[in-house]
């Protein structure tokens, strides 16, 4: 695996403390439980919102979702708020999801950026971070930033990290 693409970190970041912020939505929790994978706001204060989700959440999730994977965003709609940041970077984001999924999560992810970047002969920058959930209850952070191209293949050995016995 090539280490200057990828950090690897504990995360405390789980499906259950989100559900301690303030704008996850209670009443939407049965809902949100049944989801393999939520993508996960990042908590910047600018131009008065307090949550934020970079500018490709919503083609990511219809893109997903259309392809079968549970996947949602745990706030109210009058909650969400894409940023755009002008960047040549393709932020995708950060989601939570369990190591159950990650196979599944991995190959659409990769099918979504070649649909996007790679089949317009492009090889944009993309930056993904993945908490992942092990069977155990350990979650790591998964940080992938480097060349649209190199992603797939990359992710695949930070699957085989993520399903070790060891966590």
């Amino acid at each position: 695996m090539n280490n200057e693409l990828v950090t690897i970190e504990e995360s405390t970041l789980d499906f259950d403390s989100i559900k301690q912020e303030a704008y996850y939505p209670k009443e939407l929790d049965d809902y949100l439980s049944k989801c393999d994978v939520w993508i996960v706001p990042e908590e910047i204060h600018r131009d008065g919102y307090d949550i934020l989700f970079p500018e490709h959440t919503k083609d990511v999730k219809r893109f997903l979702f259309c392809k079968g994977m549970k996947i949602d965003v745990p706030c109210k709609d009058d909650d969400f708020h894409e940023i755009e940041l002008h960047d040549a970077s393709i932020l995708l984001g950060s989601f939570l999801l369990t190591s159950i999924v990650l196979p599944l999560f991995i190959n659409l992810i990769s099918s979504y950026i070649y649909d996007k970047v790679l089949s317009k002969d492009k090889d944009n920058e993309v930056k993904l971070n993945l908490h992942i959930k092990s069977q155990k209850g350990k979650v790591v952070k998964i940080k992938y930033k480097g060349p649209a191209s190199k992603m797939n293949s990359t992710l695949k050995e930070v699957e085989k990290i993520a399903n070790d016995d060891k966590q």
